[in-house]
Protein backbone atom coordinates (compact mmCIF):
# COMPACT_ATOMS: atom_id res chain seq x y z
CA UNK A 1 0.00 0.00 0.00
CA UNK A 2 2.61 2.64 0.89
CA UNK A 3 4.67 1.94 -2.91
CA UNK A 4 0.73 2.49 -4.04
CA UNK A 5 0.13 5.61 -2.04
CA UNK A 6 3.55 7.24 -3.26
CA UNK A 7 3.82 6.29 -6.47
CA UNK A 8 0.61 8.07 -6.86
CA UNK A 9 1.01 11.39 -5.10
CA UNK A 10 4.62 11.67 -6.43
CA UNK A 11 3.31 11.37 -10.27
CA UNK A 12 0.38 13.86 -9.04
CA UNK A 13 2.71 16.34 -7.30
CA UNK A 14 5.00 16.13 -10.66
CA UNK A 15 2.39 17.03 -13.32
CA UNK A 16 0.15 19.96 -10.80
CA UNK A 17 3.79 21.07 -10.77
CA UNK A 18 4.59 21.04 -14.10
CA UNK A 19 1.23 22.56 -15.70
CA UNK A 20 1.53 25.41 -13.00
CA UNK A 21 4.72 26.19 -13.48
CA UNK A 22 4.11 25.86 -17.41
CA UNK A 23 1.07 28.07 -17.01
CA UNK A 24 3.09 30.68 -14.79
CA UNK A 25 5.61 31.37 -17.92
CA UNK A 26 8.28 29.44 -16.08
CA UNK A 27 10.79 27.81 -18.48
CA UNK A 28 10.82 24.03 -19.46
CA UNK A 29 13.67 23.49 -17.62
CA UNK A 30 12.72 25.47 -14.16
CA UNK A 31 9.31 23.82 -14.61
CA UNK A 32 11.16 20.10 -14.81
CA UNK A 33 13.38 20.72 -11.90
CA UNK A 34 10.27 22.21 -9.72
CA UNK A 35 8.54 19.05 -10.93
CA UNK A 36 11.01 16.88 -9.90
CA UNK A 37 11.71 18.19 -6.54
CA UNK A 38 7.79 17.93 -5.58
CA UNK A 39 8.08 13.99 -7.11
CA UNK A 40 11.09 13.40 -4.66
CA UNK A 41 9.33 15.12 -1.81
CA UNK A 42 5.61 13.73 -2.40
CA UNK A 43 6.99 10.05 -3.26
CA UNK A 44 8.35 10.52 0.81
CA UNK A 45 5.63 11.32 2.08
CA UNK A 46 3.21 8.57 -0.07
CA UNK A 47 5.76 6.43 1.39
CA UNK A 48 5.12 7.32 5.10
CA UNK A 49 1.29 7.94 4.32
CA UNK A 50 1.04 4.23 2.95
CA UNK A 51 3.32 3.07 5.93
CA UNK A 52 1.29 4.34 8.28
CA UNK A 53 -2.63 3.33 6.84
CA UNK A 54 -0.96 -0.32 6.04
CA UNK A 55 -0.28 -0.42 9.79
CA UNK A 56 -3.91 0.94 10.45
CA UNK A 57 -5.52 -1.47 8.55
CA UNK A 58 -3.47 -4.41 9.75
CA UNK A 59 -3.60 -3.35 13.63
CA UNK A 60 -7.72 -3.38 12.83
CA UNK A 61 -7.93 -6.72 10.42
CA UNK A 62 -5.70 -8.31 13.95
CA UNK A 63 -7.70 -6.68 16.26
CA UNK A 64 -10.97 -7.68 14.42
CA UNK A 65 -9.63 -12.16 14.25
CA UNK A 66 -8.45 -11.75 17.94
CA UNK A 67 -11.93 -10.83 19.12
CA UNK A 68 -13.75 -13.19 17.01
CA UNK A 69 -11.30 -15.79 17.75
CA UNK A 70 -11.70 -14.57 21.54
CA UNK A 71 -15.58 -14.87 20.98
CA UNK A 72 -15.28 -18.38 19.66
CA UNK A 73 -13.77 -19.69 22.28
CA UNK A 74 -15.79 -18.58 24.98
CA UNK A 75 -18.84 -21.02 24.34
CA UNK A 76 -16.51 -23.45 24.61
CA UNK A 77 -14.50 -22.64 27.42
CA UNK A 78 -17.86 -22.31 29.00
CA UNK A 79 -19.33 -25.96 28.09
CA UNK A 80 -16.14 -27.32 29.99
Amino acid sequence: MARNYAGILGFLAMVVVAVRSLCRGFSADEALLSATVALALFTIVGLIVGKLADNVVLESVWTKVRTELGAKETPEAQKQ
